[in-house]
């Protein structure tokens, strides 16, 4: 084992057994990983870990970020003439996203990075320097230490760069709508326009995971995440309140799009398919396809759209109907956030599910960046949403009670490859599809209704 590789487990895993409130633990951990150096930094965490200063040094950080993210300042700006080069510089493309200005989306020059004018202060210099240089090296460290003092010898080329105006991540935890891969360190115009000093995108890149960490944290609470980076030897608060959101239905907001869908499902169902189809290519030209899950597609509008492709026994897409019809009954008898099931139409090859999409970003996102009691929060939700669930009455097929919503067969994907099966009248006469259907472990369960909803990457 290399012992570099040892070192910086030994040093995440006690960053992790130091247990400081969140979110310091994993902006320490983002100090070690993205340092230019990471056994450096890693030796740097570890010493003061071990001498009793974890506050302090996670102050430190904290101080170091928020001179950026939140005390920095606007180096000087270009002038017109300035401006209009760094545009043909970048292509008129957005140097993150890579896309072109819209209506209403336009680009503007703008700063790569505030000037961290923090960092020098007399109060603040010789722990900054000491930490920044464990993080990034002396050269980097004493080039933005020298940058910070004079930003006004720095040229506009240098340091500013082509950026949407509104660039906002799909997901809240920063995964950027890009279109494609775009060449920064580029003079698109082939003019010998001066390029971006380097030093800033490199800074920029090591320093988001700890800014995103940081920004996320304080989202989660009204007063976010106060800590004093000024005396590192105060105590640190508890971590901010992770709120459980209930939804909310409203019958008099939704009566307009009610009377419009109403009317919209009079249409002829070929005609409902055909425009269907038309957005689902826009929305596989403006989001791509969901490789994840083949037959799920993000659409204009707020919509998602699930299709299946219909074989010569399937008369009717039975799969798709009980999904429309179970998203109907948690919006009935629950407040469990689901999607509003819109229309469920089918040709003689293939059938679509059209419904609303549901604010949010997948959980699995938000693992290592949830607060100290987040995890508690969740539970307390997801308790809760079970409960509802398992409230929710069965009011078909009262003969059979092993049935999917419509009082059919149901599907299950580790049975028979999902084929149709059943009703059954009871858990035993269910137990016999299985392998080892005697296992006592197998009977006696109450049944009730479940919704595949609660897995980590549901959004």
């Amino acid at each position: 084992m290399d012992s570099n590789d040892a070192s910086l487990r030994d040093t995440l895993s006690l960053i992790e057994e130091t247990r400081l409130p969140h979110p310091l633990g994993p902006l320490l951990s983002s100090f070690v990983t993205e340092a230019m150096n990471p056994p450096l930094a890693a030796r740097y965490i570890s010493d003061r870990l071990l001498a009793g200063e974890g506050t302090s040094v996670a102050s430190e950080w904290l101080y170091i970020l928020e001179s950026v993210t939140q005390n920095g300042c606007s180096p000087p700006a270009p002038d017109t003439a300035t401006r209009q080069a760094i545009m043909r510089r970048d292509g008129g493309k957005c140097c993150i996203s890579g896309k072109a200005a819209n209506f209403r989306d336009p680009l503007v020059v703008s700063p790569i990075l505030p000037v961290p004018s923090g960092w020098v202060s007399d109060e603040h210099q010789d722990r900054v320097a000491s930490m920044f240089g464990a993080f990034l090296g002396a050269p980097y460290r004493d080039w933005w230490m020298s940058y910070a003092r004079h930003p006004e010898n720095m040229s506009p080329y240098h340091n500013h760069w082509l950026f949407q105006l509104k660039l906002v991540p799909v997901e809240p935890v920063g995964q950027l709508d890009a279109d494609g891969v775009y060449p920064l360190l580029a003079d698109h115009s082939r003019l010998g326009i001066p390029k971006i000093e380097p030093c800033f995108i490199g800074t920029h890149a090591r320093l988001s995971p700890s800014i995103r960490h940081l920004q996320i944290s304080k989202s989660f609470g009204p007063k976010g995440f106060q800590v004093s980076s000024n005396s590192p030897s105060e105590t640190l608060p508890p971590a901010p309140n992770f709120k459980v959101v209930q939804s909310k239905r409203s019958a008099i907001s939704r009566m307009p799009r009610r009377i419009l869908l109403s009317i919209w499902l009079m249409v002829p169902s070929s005609l409902r398919i055909a425009a269907y189809e038309v957005l689902q290519r826009l929305g596989q030209r403006r989001y791509g396809s969901c490789e994840e899950s083949g037959s799920v597609q993000i659409l204009p509008f707020g919509l998602y759209m699930k299709s299946h492709v219909l074989f010569d026994h399937e008369a009717v897409d039975d799969e798709l109907r009980n999904e429309f019809n179970a998203l109907q009954m948690v919006l009935r008898h629950s407040t469990v956030p689901v999607p509003e099931p819109l229309d469920m139409v089918s040709s003689s090859s293939r059938s679509y599910l059209l419904t609303t999409r549901v604010p949010g970003s997948p959980l699995s996102n938000y693992r290592y960046i949830l607060p100290d009691g987040g995890y508690k929060q969740i539970a307390v939700q997801m308790r809760d949403y079970l409960a509802q669930l398992r409230r929710t009455p069965k009011t078909v097929n009262p003969e059979m009670a092993i049935c999917n919503t419509l009082g059919e067969p149901c599907r299950e994907p580790r049975i028979r490859w999902a084929r149709p099966i059943g009703p059954f009248a009871n858990e035993a006469a269910f137990n016999q599809m299985l392998r080892f259907s005697d296992d006592p472990a197998r009977h006696g369960h109450q049944v009730f209704f479940t919704l595949q909803i609660s897995t980590p990457g549901t959004s």
